[in-house]
């Protein structure tokens, strides 16, 4: 009998440790209520303004995710950011299944503003537990959702807000890790850094991020890590397993027909994965050289920056900075990094949030070595790294909020200049950038697009040039599910006369078999 009682009193208390295990999950309803809330106010806004600028990637994506065309289930599978085309293609069907009719674009933006808003609402709770002040958890959850780079790829049919989504939770997670150490924590986190990688393949350099948090929980570092591998390793290979056996076949031994294991399947493999779909050539996607230069700290420095501000020289063009706004958001730039390090240094920010601070620095050295060599310069690669940013100057400021050691009327004076500073980047965000790329008529290939959607019949053939200058006119004919003569390509590598008979050619055998031909 006092065995029995000693057996439920050890149950209890393993019980009551489990629940305490999970205390940075257990949240207020008012806390739950505010972050609802706030997700659904910025998807409201990423609604009313959704991209018109259709570029190439999203308009490939969206001809996939369609799949209007034979075998485009081997198509979906895309070696850089394997899940994107699937999460995609399952949206756009439950749209359809609940009556809303929306092409492939349209369904990706959609899709990419709820990642968007729910990332930005899991910030907030983040914030929220991290320094108890709600009005601070809601300044710095709008930061992230209205900087340059997360609003635009929340409105648009680009590839990153699923990655985003997934290493904003993995992060979190980690951190709760090294606070609170729990098995199925572990489990859980290991699953969501496999979907990170699944989501996009850089994200394979977050994993030293998770790595450094199971070593600072201390105790069972080797076991842990060990099952950490086991857990992330199984999610991340067995799709791309079942991909380059069954979809790409790169695993698939073209002599025998059948799965092998060989120097030629292991090489066709990596090209694929380090490559694209439907090309074993790498040199169009991976620079020749490896040069991890010091310069690139000071570009990526910079690329991280244009995260948050659009400015003259943002990538890609989108939107057209207008002089009033390059004027204030280099005021905002000034007073926002300048602050920035007077509060780290003056709260000694990495040292009353440790972990935050070891975690956040550990996933920007990791991604230092991917992006010097694969792509330094890119705002995809770190707008990212603006969740851990973001949530250690929000503990500076409300460290700063306490600090008696200096007067009032300064602090006051000192968050009111920076408030102010903040507050200008939302606007002109959004009259110099995504207010103008919402507009249908800046965009020559939407209309292009549209035109060609409505007015082309299904089956007919367009005939296309201009394709070296604009690359998203390749996917236009795609994307309104009709066939293409790119015609300019043909007079690339063939001499004038053979390319006119080759066009010729091409045309006759096309009206002859009945289709409608557009030029």
């Amino acid at each position: 009998m006092k065995m029995k009682k000693q057996k439920i009193k050890k149950q209890e208390v393993h019980k009551v440790h489990e629940i305490d295990n999970w205390q940075d999950f257990i949240f207020p309803k008012r806390d739950l209520i505010y972050a609802a809330i706030l997700s659904f106010a910025i998807l409201v806004i990423y609604f009313l303004f959704p991209c018109k600028f259709f570029f190439f990637d999203g308009l490939m994506y969206a001809s996939i995710v369609e799949a209007k065309e034979p075998g485009w289930q081997s198509r979906l599978a895309w070696a850089n950011h394997l899940s994107f085309n699937y999460y995609g293609h399952i949206f756009w069907r439950l749209l359809k299944y609940i009556g809303f009719e929306k092409d492939g674009y349209s369904a990706l933006q959609i899709m990419n503003s709820f990642f968007g808003a729910v990332t930005v609402g899991f910030l907030f709770l983040f914030l929220k537990k991290l320094i108890e002040k709600i009005y601070l958890s809601v300044i710095f959850s709008l930061l992230l959702a209205f900087s340059y780079a997360f609003w635009y790829r929340s409105v648009d049919a680009q590839v990153y807000p699923p990655s985003v989504f997934w290493l904003t939770v993995s992060f979190i997670l980690t951190w709760s890790y090294v606070r609170q150490k729990s098995k199925l924590k572990l489990a859980i986190l290991s699953v969501t850094s496999g979907l990170a990688v699944l989501a996009h393949q850089g994200n394979i350099f977050f994993l030293p991020t998770v790595i450094a948090g199971i070593v600072l929980a201390g105790r069972k570092n080797i076991k842990n890590i060990f099952l950490f591998g086991i857990v992330a390793g199984f999610v991340i290979a067995v799709p791309y397993l079942h991909v380059l056996t069954y979809q790409e076949k790169t695993l698939i031994d073209r002599n025998t027909g059948r799965f092998a294991i060989n120097d030629t399947t292991i090489k066709n493999s990596f090209d694929w994965l380090r490559g694209n779909v439907g090309s074993y050539s790498t040199e169009k996607y991976t620079n020749p050289y490896w040069q991890p230069q010091m310069k690139h700290l000071i570009t990526d420095f910079k690329t991280m920056i244009w995260g948050m501000w659009f400015a003259k020289g943002s990538y890609y063009g989108y939107g057209n900075p207008s002089n009033s706004g390059k004027i204030w958001m280099l005021v905002s730039k000034i007073i926002f990094i300048l602050f920035g390090f007077f509060l780290f240094f003056k709260e000694k920010i990495h040292r009353k949030y440790k972990t935050l601070f070891y975690l956040a620095l550990t996933w920007w050295l990791s991604y230092m070595i991917f992006v010097s060599w694969f792509n330094p310069g890119n705002p995809d690669y770190w707008y990212q790294h603006w969740v851990p940013i973001l949530a250690l100057y929000c503990c500076a400021v409300y460290e700063f909020l306490k600090d008696e050691k200096i007067s009032l009327l300064l602090r006051k004076s000192l968050l009111g200049l920076f408030f102010c500073s903040v507050a200008i980047i939302p606007t002109v965000n959004f009259f110099d950038s995504i207010y103008p790329i919402s507009i249908a008529e800046n965009n020559e290939n939407y209309i292009k697009a549209l035109f060609v959607k409505k007015y082309v019949k299904k089956g007919g053939v367009v005939i296309i040039s201009g394709i070296g200058w604009n690359p998203g006119k390749v996917y236009i004919p795609s994307f309104a599910d009709v066939g293409r003569i790119s015609f300019d390509l043909i007079f690339v590598y063939n001499p004038k006369a053979q390319g006119l008979q080759i066009l010729k050619n091409q045309i006759e055998m096309i009206a002859s078999q009945g289709m409608n031909i557009y030029a």
